[in-house]
């Protein structure tokens, strides 16, 4: 007979804990205007849309949404931007667990 206690797996109702380790990153993506395509040298027209990101982070925020309550280890900067607070109003557990650095930015992902 298995034990109940075999690879992390309980017989109690208490859900298991579930830990995301990994980037909190605010991606940048950049287009070009519909009407004119990119032209190399010069400005162009467009639009910049940012979003929170890093796949660990995206993880976490998808386990929170589904009622897991994970706990996100990260780093982020200065300028973090309200990425952690988004983070607690989706069930995800950052309470001692996210360094946040008075020196450094957060991480950012720049798409063209």
């Amino acid at each position: 007979q298995m034990n109940s206690q075999c690879c992390g797996f309980s017989s109690s109702p208490e859900r298991p804990k579930v830990v995301c380790v990994g980037g909190a990153v605010m991606d940048i993506v950049a287009t070009s205007s519909k009407d004119q395509g990119m032209i190399a040298g010069t400005s162009n027209p467009g639009q910049i849309r940012t979003s929170d990101g890093g796949v660990a982070r995206n993880i976490a925020e998808v386990l929170g949404r589904l009622g897991s309550r994970p706990t996100f280890y990260t780093a982020v900067g200065h300028d973090h931007d309200g990425l952690i607070s988004r983070l607690n109003h989706c069930g995800v557990i950052t309470e001692n667990s996210v360094f946040r650095s008075s020196k450094y930015s957060t991480a950012r992902y720049a798409a063209l």
